[in-house]
C-alpha cells in the first residue's frame, strides 16, 4: 500500500525542515509520500523549494495563527488537530504515518510500522480500520545530544496511574489506516489531539496495537539483552512545550549511547543547533538551553486536555464534515498536559 507520512508545522519550526525531509527520504519504503501542513506569517523556502522538485512532495502553507491555549489571537486560529486533519484530507495513501518534524526517524521506520499494522489487520490485509504505535523507543536531548531508552510498561519513572495515558499518547509514533481516521477523525484541539484520536477509534472498536522496536537476538557483553534497533529518537528541547518524558524533575528511561543507525541524523541535528545562534520565534527562550527544573518550564507532565464536540469542515462549503467522537481522558488530571505535546506546529 501506498503510505502518506503526514507532517503539521508552523514557521517558528522552519530550521527543522531539512531534518523532517531527510528522514522521509532515507526510509527503504519506496512506496510513499510526505504531506507537509504549514502555517504561520511565512511560508518555509525550503520546502516549497523541495515540493516544485520532488513528485512525493505535497507541500501546503496556509497564513493562519496557531492555536495557543489561553492565548488571544489577532486572527483565525487553526488547532494540531485542524492541521492533522486537512493533512490526512490531502493524503492518498491507505496508510497515513506520523512523523513530528523534530524527531529522527531511522530508514527502516514506516517498513516496521506498517508491518506492525498489517498483522492487526491480518491475512486480508488493509484497507481495515486499525492503528498502532510505540510502547518503547529512543530519547534525545538536543541540549546535549545524549540518548536515553525508554520502555514504558518498565520504566520506573512512569508513574502507574498515568501508564496508560503514557502507552496511547505521544502521537509521534501513530500509524493508521485511512478508513480508521475517516471513521473517527482529530479532535479539533491544540492539546491531547493525538490521544483524544485513539480514544475517538477505540470507542468505535477499531482495534488500536501497542506494538514494540525490533528486538536483536543474542546478549550484551554483559550478559543482558541486546537493546533494540533505534528506528526513531523523540527529541527534548527548550521550544517542545511537553519539556520530554519526564515525571516531575525525573527523566525516565535510561541514560544509553549514541545509536549508530541514527547517527547521520545526528550530524543533521547537530548542523541545526550551530544554526540556531539567536532566540527562536515561538520558543520560550533559546531553543537549545538547558531546561531549568527549578522553576517554571514547558509542561512536562500530561492528561486529556479539554474535548471540542464542535464539527470539522475541510475543503470549503460543501466539503466532508465530521464530528469527532467523546474525549474521555483515561483517569488522568485534567490540569495535565497530553503526553507528547509537542511545540505548536
Amino acid at each position: 500500500p501506498k503510505i502518506s507520512v503526514v507532517c503539521p508545522t508552523s514557521d517558528s519550526r522552519q530550521h527543522f525542515h531539512k531534518l523532517l525531509y531527510e528522514c522521509f527520504t532515507q526510509q527503504d519504503y519506496e512506496h510513499k509520500e510526505l504531506i507537509v501542513v504549514d502555517s504561520g506569517a511565512r511560508p518555509s523556502d525550503f520546502f516549497k523549494n523541495i515540493a516544485e522538485k520532488d513528485p512525493s512532495v505535497v507541500y501546503r502553507f496556509f497564513d493562519v495563527e496557531d492555536s495557543r491555549e489561553g492565548q488571544k489571537h489577532s486572527k483565525v486560529a487553526w488547532s494540531l488537530g485542524l492541521k492533522r486533519n486537512i493533512a490526512c484530507c490531502l493524503a492518498r495513501g491507505d496508510v497515513l504515518v506520523h512523523f513530528d518534524d523534530d524527531d529522527l526517524y531511522n530508514k527502516g521506520y514506516l517498513s516496521w510500522m506498517l508491518q506492525m499494522l498489517c498483522v492487526e489487520n491480518g491475512e486480508d490485509g488493509l484497507p481495515k480500520p486499525a492503528a498502532a504505535k510505540l510502547t518503547d523507543w529512543y530519547l534525545l536531548d538536543m541540549n546535549n545530544l545524549n540518548f536515553r531508552y525508554l520502555d514504558v510498561y518498565n520504566d520506573a519513572n512512569v508513574p502507574a496511574r498515568e501508564r496508560r495515558g503514557w502507552l496511547y499518547g505521544w502521537g509521534f509514533s501513530y500509524v493508521f489506516t485511512r478508513t480508521a481516521w475517516e471513521l473517527a477523525p482529530f479532535p479539533d484541539v491544540e492539546f491531547a489531539e493525538d490521544i483524544g484520536f485513539l480514544e475517538g477509534l477505540m470507542a468505535r472498536s477499531v482495534p488500536v496495537r501497542l506494538v514494540r522496536l525490533p528486538q536483536p537476538a543474542g546478549l550484551d557483553k554483559q550478559g543482558a539483552s541486546l537493546l533494540p534497533e533505534c528506528l526513531v529518537a523523540h527529541s527534548c528541547h527548550a521550544g517542545s512545550t511537553s519539556g520530554g518524558e519526564f515525571d516531575g524533575r525525573r527523566r525516565s528511561g535510561r541514560t544509553v549511547t549514541q545509536r549508530e543507525e541514527v547517527r547521520n541524523l545526528v550530524k543533521l541535528v547537530q548542523s541545526i543547533i550551530q544554526s540556531q545562534r539567536g532566540p527562536v520565534p515561538g520558543a520560550p527562550r533559546h531553543m537549545f538551553l538547558q531546561h531549568h527544573f527549578g522553576g517554571p518550564r514547558p509542561n512536562t507532565m500530561f492528561g486529556a486536555g479539554k474535548f471540542q464536540p464542535a464539527s470539522i469542515r475541510i475543503g470549503g462549503k460543501g466539503g466532508p464534515s465530521f464530528q469527532p467522537g467523546q474525549f474521555h481522558n483515561f483517569g488522568l488530571s485534567s490540569a495535565m498536559k497530553r503526553p507528547g505535546a509537542n511545540a505548536p506546529r
